[in-house]
Protein backbone atom coordinates (compact mmCIF):
# COMPACT_ATOMS: atom_id res chain seq x y z
CA UNK A 1 0.00 0.00 0.00
CA UNK A 2 1.50 3.40 -0.92
CA UNK A 3 1.47 5.95 1.94
CA UNK A 4 -0.68 9.30 1.34
CA UNK A 5 0.60 12.97 1.97
CA UNK A 6 -1.42 15.23 3.59
CA UNK A 7 -0.40 18.59 1.96
CA UNK A 8 -2.34 22.18 3.18
CA UNK A 9 -2.83 24.59 0.55
CA UNK A 10 -4.51 27.92 0.89
CA UNK A 11 -7.37 27.24 -1.60
CA UNK A 12 -10.91 28.23 -0.70
CA UNK A 13 -12.63 29.12 -4.01
CA UNK A 14 -14.42 25.60 -5.22
CA UNK A 15 -14.83 26.93 -8.37
CA UNK A 16 -11.56 28.20 -9.21
CA UNK A 17 -9.95 25.01 -7.84
CA UNK A 18 -12.24 23.01 -10.17
CA UNK A 19 -11.20 24.70 -13.07
CA UNK A 20 -7.61 24.50 -12.15
CA UNK A 21 -7.77 20.78 -11.71
CA UNK A 22 -9.79 20.43 -15.38
CA UNK A 23 -6.74 22.55 -17.12
CA UNK A 24 -3.79 20.90 -15.24
CA UNK A 25 -5.57 17.18 -15.70
CA UNK A 26 -6.49 17.79 -19.10
CA UNK A 27 -10.07 16.46 -17.88
CA UNK A 28 -13.60 17.59 -18.21
CA UNK A 29 -16.04 18.95 -15.63
CA UNK A 30 -17.42 15.22 -15.83
CA UNK A 31 -14.58 14.02 -14.86
CA UNK A 32 -14.00 15.79 -11.34
CA UNK A 33 -16.38 13.98 -8.35
CA UNK A 34 -17.56 16.93 -5.48
CA UNK A 35 -19.18 15.91 -2.89
CA UNK A 36 -20.67 17.64 0.21
CA UNK A 37 -19.33 15.11 2.27
CA UNK A 38 -16.34 13.41 2.10
CA UNK A 39 -15.87 10.25 0.41
CA UNK A 40 -13.05 7.61 0.62
CA UNK A 41 -10.30 7.26 -1.97
CA UNK A 42 -9.30 4.20 -3.71
CA UNK A 43 -5.85 2.90 -4.53
CA UNK A 44 -4.68 1.88 -7.64
CA UNK A 45 -5.99 -1.64 -7.69
CA UNK A 46 -9.78 -0.04 -6.94
CA UNK A 47 -9.39 -1.01 -2.82
CA UNK A 48 -11.32 1.76 -0.73
CA UNK A 49 -8.52 3.81 1.14
CA UNK A 50 -9.71 5.47 4.89
CA UNK A 51 -8.19 8.69 3.42
CA UNK A 52 -11.36 10.61 2.29
CA UNK A 53 -11.74 13.92 0.31
CA UNK A 54 -14.59 16.13 -0.49
CA UNK A 55 -12.81 16.89 -4.78
CA UNK A 56 -11.66 13.97 -6.53
CA UNK A 57 -10.01 13.09 -9.31
CA UNK A 58 -9.94 9.48 -9.62
CA UNK A 59 -7.04 7.06 -10.17
CA UNK A 60 -7.12 7.11 -14.21
CA UNK A 61 -7.26 10.58 -14.92
CA UNK A 62 -3.87 11.03 -12.22
CA UNK A 63 -1.68 8.37 -13.88
CA UNK A 64 -0.74 4.92 -15.18
CA UNK A 65 -0.49 2.93 -11.46
CA UNK A 66 -1.74 6.12 -9.18
CA UNK A 67 -3.88 6.13 -6.51
CA UNK A 68 -6.93 8.53 -6.45
CA UNK A 69 -5.91 12.24 -5.47
CA UNK A 70 -8.04 14.33 -3.56
CA UNK A 71 -8.52 17.46 -1.94
CA UNK A 72 -10.55 17.70 1.51
CA UNK A 73 -11.91 21.02 2.41
CA UNK A 74 -11.17 22.06 6.13
CA UNK A 75 -12.93 23.82 9.18
CA UNK A 76 -11.40 26.88 7.96
CA UNK A 77 -12.10 26.38 4.16
CA UNK A 78 -8.87 25.75 3.46
CA UNK A 79 -7.98 22.43 1.48
CA UNK A 80 -5.69 19.65 2.34
CA UNK A 81 -4.74 17.67 -0.62
CA UNK A 82 -4.37 14.42 -0.55
CA UNK A 83 -1.75 12.61 -3.03
CA UNK A 84 -0.11 9.30 -2.99
CA UNK A 85 3.77 8.96 -2.56
CA UNK A 86 4.12 7.19 -5.90
CA UNK A 87 2.21 9.95 -7.63
CA UNK A 88 4.61 12.70 -6.00
CA UNK A 89 8.41 10.57 -6.69
CA UNK A 90 7.24 8.86 -9.38
CA UNK A 91 4.48 10.60 -11.91
CA UNK A 92 5.84 14.19 -11.09
CA UNK A 93 3.07 15.48 -8.38
CA UNK A 94 5.17 17.33 -6.40
CA UNK A 95 6.21 20.61 -5.28
CA UNK A 96 7.15 21.69 -8.90
CA UNK A 97 3.68 20.64 -9.51
CA UNK A 98 1.77 22.26 -6.42
CA UNK A 99 3.85 25.64 -7.69
CA UNK A 100 1.74 25.15 -11.16
CA UNK A 101 -1.60 24.34 -9.07
CA UNK A 102 -1.10 27.41 -7.26
CA UNK A 103 -0.14 29.64 -9.82
CA UNK A 104 -3.23 28.62 -12.15
CA UNK A 105 -5.55 28.34 -9.25
CA UNK A 106 -4.29 32.26 -7.98
CA UNK A 107 -4.61 33.60 -11.62
CA UNK A 108 -8.49 32.39 -11.87
CA UNK A 109 -9.42 33.61 -8.45
CA UNK A 110 -7.34 37.10 -9.10
CA UNK A 111 -9.46 36.91 -12.97
CA UNK A 112 -12.81 36.28 -11.03
CA UNK A 113 -12.59 39.07 -8.67
CA UNK A 114 -11.44 41.36 -11.33
CA UNK A 115 -14.12 40.57 -13.83
CA UNK A 116 -17.00 40.19 -11.38
CA UNK A 117 -15.93 43.84 -10.56
CA UNK A 118 -16.81 44.81 -14.33
CA UNK A 119 -12.93 44.84 -15.50
CA UNK A 120 -11.75 42.95 -18.39
CA UNK A 121 -9.14 40.83 -17.85
CA UNK A 122 -6.66 38.78 -20.36
CA UNK A 123 -3.55 36.77 -19.69
CA UNK A 124 -0.45 36.34 -21.35
CA UNK A 125 1.78 33.28 -20.30
CA UNK A 126 5.40 34.55 -20.42
CA UNK A 127 8.11 32.60 -21.91
CA UNK A 128 9.58 32.09 -17.86
CA UNK A 129 6.22 29.86 -17.57
CA UNK A 130 4.95 33.17 -15.14
CA UNK A 131 1.32 34.47 -16.13
CA UNK A 132 0.91 38.45 -16.82
CA UNK A 133 -3.00 39.89 -15.98
CA UNK A 134 -3.63 42.64 -18.12
CA UNK A 135 -6.70 44.28 -16.56
CA UNK A 136 -8.77 47.29 -18.52
CA UNK A 137 -11.03 48.87 -15.25
CA UNK A 138 -14.28 49.66 -16.56
CA UNK A 139 -14.71 53.43 -16.77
Amino acid sequence: MSHYSEISVDIKDNQCLIETLMEIFNISKDNIEVHQSPVNLYDMVGSMRPQQAHIIVRRQYVGIAANDMGFLKMADGTFKIIVDQYSQTTLGYNQKWLKKLKQNYTTRVATKTLQKNGNKVTQEKLPNGMIKLSVKVRD
